[in-house]
């Protein structure tokens, strides 16, 4: 599958689905290109699963902060008359 990636003031291009490079252009030029670009049925990891590694990111942390709360709550309970020497 290519990309086409169009910009304002960037570089624009089109890469095919081998890697090669079509029609770039320069920064701040003023262009217009025209291209095929093929696109494909197939469903990607991406497009089927979602963002994994971000929600998985995000649970952990979220897991950490209950666990630090819960950590920080029972060692702040703790009378300094029991503790042990």
């Amino acid at each position: 599958m290519g990309i086409a990636r169009s910009a304002n003031t960037g570089i624009s291009l089109y890469v095919d689905p081998i890697g090669r490079v079509h029609g770039q252009t320069d920064l701040f030029e003023s262009d217009i290109r025209i291209d095929n670009v093929l696109t494909t049925d197939e469903i990607t990891f991406f497009t089927r699963f979602g963002d994994l590694a971000g929600n998985g990111a995000a649970f952990a942390a979220f897991m950490l902060i209950l666990a630090s709360l819960k950590f920080s709550r029972r060692s702040a309970s703790l009378d300094p008359s029991e503790a042990q020497v």
